[in-house]
């Protein structure tokens, strides 16, 4: 019995995870392994003194009512039920790891409330950069940093169905991008639609959708906008294209805009189609005006 007690014990502290015995009828941690211990930088009995109110208290703000809502599950689980969440908290360093925490009821108390209740805890930081780059990376384009199509589609659905109305749809596409990479190369063309998504990102507002959804053309959704702060969004872009231009004589910008307003009940599909339609005209109008020019 020693030996396996011994065993037992010996695993608990080798284990590279994060574990703890919780007497929650007093609020008690009664066991904690090394690994929990290194985590927050102190000794099992410094932690043990400091109690549960401690590690509560390192919680990331925004996730502490996911810990809540971790410890109401527990009350309800049966024996068999593992109740799992994911929240941040600090280590010793300062610093926010994010940690999946799992608990299942060890005791019970003669009420057949839990009265020891496990908890082991693993560092899933890495995994959740992972993730989050990957999520990054599935809606945004790679080129410009800006929201891709698939995203822009999606929240233009969204935005259909929800309440957040005017809603103001600009189309924009960059001109002359192909004689750019004739000319220059494409490399310089990329360079040129980096420029130019830096121009648009700054624009607008942080609720505002920004989007590539082609080679050349940029698309937004100004949700709550009517036509007049549309316009003066569109004087803004115009006004740092102009500024750019100015500075760079050798290496202008030029855009088509065009843009549409929607009220209850429009299709921001059509709005969008209304919005291209403009662009292009205004397309059209600039290569008139250059022809004749010439």
């Amino acid at each position: 019995v020693e030996e396996g007690s011994r065993l037992v014990q010996e695993v608990l502290e080798t284990t590279p995870n994060m574990m703890c015995l919780m007497n929650t009828e007093i609020d008690q941690f009664n066991y904690l392994n090394r690994e929990f211990c290194e985590f927050f930088g102190m000794q099992s009995d410094e932690l043990i003194h400091l109690c549960p109110t401690f590690f509560r208290g390192r919680l990331y703000p925004n996730d502490r009512n996911i810990f809540t809502d971790h410890e109401k599950k527990i009350t309800s689980a049966d024996d068999s039920t593992v109740v799992e969440s994911d929240f941040r908290i600090v280590n010793h360093q300062g610093i926010w790891r994010w940690v999946g925490w799992r608990s299942i009821v060890f005791q019970r108390n003669r009420d057949g409330q839990p009265k020891l209740v496990l908890h082991v805890g693993q560092d899933i930081t890495t995994l959740k950069e992972t993730e989050e780059k990957l999520r990054f990376l599935s809606i945004h384009d790679q080129l410009t940093g800006l929201y891709n199509r698939l995203y822009f589609e999606e929240e233009m659905s969204r935005l259909d169905r929800g309440r957040i109305f005017p809603i103001s749809t600009i189309m924009t596409d960059v001109d002359n991008l192909k004689e750019m990479n004739d000319t220059y190369g494409h490399a310089q063309g990329d360079e040129l639609l980096k420029l130019i998504s830096g121009i648009l990102r700054s624009s607008f507002r942080a609720e505002d959708v920004v989007a590539r959804i082609g080679g050349d053309e940029f698309a937004a959704l100004l949700p709550g906008t009517d036509e007049s702060t549309a316009q003066k969004i569109i004087t803004r872009i115009e006004g740092k294209i102009d500024a750019h231009n100015t500075r760079n004589p050798q290496f202008k910008l030029s855009l088509s805009i065009g843009f549409e307003t929607s009220t209850r009940g429009e299709s921001l599909t059509d709005a969008l189609q209304k919005a291209d339609t403009k662009m292009y005209a205004s397309k059209m109008q600039k290569r008139e005006m250059q022809n004749s020019y010439k």
